[in-house]
């Protein structure tokens, strides 16, 4: 599979992210895991995460952001979440950047950032070989 940050122009000019369904499915268990992980999900964190799937790639968007709202009502989510990001390890530097900084808005859109939502961005940092001091 070819990783690589991929942009295409659309029809009306704006550049969009050209991802596999796979790479988009990946990110969507990560977002549900997030959204799930501090107990509760707001209604909040399932529209930041659609309208951030829907701008990966809007000819997908409609089945990714189901996938999203099955995995995020899902318990067995919390447990697969090592496994979903060991998954995205072979992806590029720049994904890795996008994707943390999106699982961090995603943590604070409500408001606060939850010590169990802070500590899946530094997991996700970690896995991701991204240095967590910083965070």
């Amino acid at each position: 599979m070819n990783n690589s940050l991929r942009t295409v122009d659309s029809p009306s000019g704006e550049q969009n992210l050209m991802l596999s369904l796979e790479e988009l499915l990946l990110q969507s268990d990560l977002l549900a895991g997030m959204a799930r992980v501090d107990g509760k999900v707001l209604d909040i964190e399932s529209v930041f995460a659609s309208t951030y799937l829907e701008h990966l790639n809007t000819s997908k968007s409609s089945l990714v952001k189901s996938h999203y709202d099955y995995v995020v009502q899902n318990d067995e989510t919390d447990g697969r979440i090592a496994s979903v990001m060991e998954q995205m390890s072979h992806f590029s530097r720049e994904e890795k950047h996008r994707i943390l900084r999106c699982l961090s808005a995603l943590a604070i859109c409500d408001g606060e950032l939850h010590p169990k939502e802070a500590a899946m961005i530094k997991q996700f940092a970690d896995a991701m070989g991204i240095d967590s001091s910083s965070l």
